[in-house]
């Protein structure tokens, strides 16, 4: 049963920007960022420092120790299994970003499309 909660205007105004760029609805992109919440408080992986400092913009993943990089692994892996393929965009972006592109084949064998190195601007 859903319940009406009150949110900030700041928060609703940032989950509205951030719903339109990962194509979720707000409702849908604050459920997500809560359920993310849970599962950092949950594993004890990150303290309440880290998480001010996630939170705030002044930690990056490469930041992150072992025990924090299995869990964003984790929530990454969640992620992505969640993509059903039909949203080309974030091939899209991978794309353009020069990442390389796994998948399986009609045949079921890995293909890997290689990344193409992206061209600094002049």
């Amino acid at each position: 049963m859903a319940k009406a909660v009150k949110l900030s205007e700041e928060l609703i105004a940032v989950a509205r920007r951030e719903a339109k760029v990962m194509y979720r609805s707000i409702g849908a992109q604050v459920e997500y960022w809560a359920k993310i919440g849970r599962e950092v408080e949950a594993s004890g992986a990150l303290g309440p420092a880290g998480v001010r400092k996630l939170l705030h913009g002044a930690g990056s993943v490469q930041d992150l120790s072992e025990v924090n990089d299995a869990l964003y692994v984790n929530l990454l892996g969640q992620e992505l299994e969640s993509l059903d393929g039909s949203d080309k965009r974030l091939l899209d972006d991978l794309r353009a970003g020069g990442h390389p592109i796994a998948a399986m084949d009609e045949r079921g064998k890995l293909v890997v499309e290689k990344g193409r190195p992206r061209r600094k601007k002049r």
